[in-house]
């Protein structure tokens, strides 16, 4: 079994398909959503959902996902949960090259840590739709950033979705959030930085003016990481 660190680093696995977890009792589960969706939007999720993974596992992974979204209302991806025990460590136990981006990485797993979260397993967090993330595909890959992310890099993600590594210097935030990310953002803010004064420095909250970011370089994208699709 891969270490801690080795998971993290891998991200999602390419090559093989991770053990099927067994539904855990003894976690509180999110309740089933409603079955609202059309045919139409269900075939569109299934698809959306595939897209983190390479085609030689879509034919195993189709129906295991379809059953989730028929039985929880929710692509969930309970496979690829993490092997370890999700909890706050200590910042110098993440395998990180930017102790900012470890910062964040503790964060994270300190939302989802069974102790704190509402639904671990389908990370949400609180409120019964305060979700850090989509589905455990999403915690994988940006994971797996963080542990690239060097302090001249910025994580750019649209509701749970990381979109990629983008070059930016080490002053600007160290992750832009667009849509919602749930447990991660508050309402009207779109950016979150880490630094040595504050772990989350929200850049716009509700009622509140955004804070300039004074280097205005053209940026491009970083490609750290394999290219992963991006959400329509």
């Amino acid at each position: 079994m891969a270490s801690f660190q080795e998971e993290i680093l891998a991200g999602i696995p390419q090559d093989s398909l991770p053990e099927q977890k067994p539904y855990d009792n003894t976690v509180n589960h999110a309740p089933k959503r409603k079955d609202i969706l059309t045919e139409a939007e269900k075939e569109l999720a299934l698809r959306n959902a595939l897209r983190y993974f390479p085609p030689q596992l879509h034919a195993q992974l189709a129906p295991e996902f379809a059953r989730e979204l028929k039985d929880y209302g929710r692509i969930y991806m309970y496979r690829y949960r993490p092997s370890y025990r999700i909890y706050a460590r200590a910042v110098d136990e993440y395998p990180a090259k930017s102790r900012q981006a470890a910062a964040m990485m503790a964060m994270i797993q300190n939302n989802l840590d069974e102790r704190v979260a509402q639904h671990p397993h389908e990370l949400i967090v609180y409120g019964g739709n305060g979700a850090a993330f989509q589905n455990w595909a999403q915690y994988r890959l940006v994971m797996q950033y963080l542990a690239n992310m060097t302090d001249e890099q910025t994580l750019v993600m649209y509701s749970g979705h990381p979109l990629g590594l983008f070059p930016s210097h080490k002053d600007a935030p160290r992750v832009v959030i667009t849509g919602q990310l749930g447990a991660l953002q508050r309402p009207g803010s779109v950016s979150i930085r880490t630094d040595d004064r504050r772990l989350l420095d929200v850049h716009r909250s509700a009622g509140h003016s955004p804070r300039h970011d004074h280097h205005r370089d053209e940026r491009r994208p970083q490609a750290t990481l394999e290219k992963r699709p991006q959400r329509h």
